[in-house]
């Protein structure tokens, strides 16, 4: 992933502006562009970036670089920093996540962004929307 680029205070605001803020324990929805998938998407200096990783970023002050930001609660837009957690790339799935890979492909997100979403290969991702793989879930 590319980093993420310092912020003035003026866009620190504006992306603000475009969440709507909950309480603490409330997802708090991107309000901006939402990508195909459905992920938030924000932009700066004609650089284009998942709003919920810049929300980390702006919380936490650490460019997540090449690690994973996942959002807690599976809502693709939520941006609020309780819900968002690094990942390596290398982590496994747990089965919350696989739950959500199933809901997210049976709503026709390809097989290719779910793979990358999670850093595992397509063949995973058949594998688990085929059933031959987490059979429980």
């Amino acid at each position: 992933m590319k980093p993420i680029v310092p912020l003035t205070e003026r866009q620190k605001r504006n992306f603000w502006s475009k969440v709507h803020i909950g309480g603490s324990e409330d997802c708090w929805k991107w309000e901006g562009l939402i990508s195909p998938e459905g992920y938030g998407r924000a932009s700066f200096e004609n650089k284009d970036y998942f709003a919920h990783r810049v929300a980390y970023f702006l919380y936490k002050g650490i460019d997540p670089g090449s690690n994973l930001v996942i959002q807690t609660c599976n809502n693709t837009s939520c941006c609020n920093p309780a819900h968002l957690q690094l990942k390596t790339r290398r982590g496994t799935l747990n089965e919350s996540q696989v739950r959500h890979i199933k809901e997210q492909a049976a709503k026709g997100i390809s097989r290719r962004a779910l793979a990358r979403q999670y850093a595992v290969g397509k063949t995973t991702i058949r594998d688990i929307i085929l059933g031959k793989t987490w059979k429980d879930i």
